[in-house]
């Protein structure tokens, strides 16, 4: 169940940084 959640934040994350980069704007996330 853990390694899920893992993925699921991973996935959110990563789609967060190309949304961001879509924006043009400097996203500081670590994932």
């Amino acid at each position: 169940i853990a390694k899920k959640i893992v993925q699921i934040y991973n996935n959110v994350c990563l789609s967060l940084k190309v949304m961001g980069s879509f924006l043009g704007k400097n996203t500081r996330l670590r994932c």
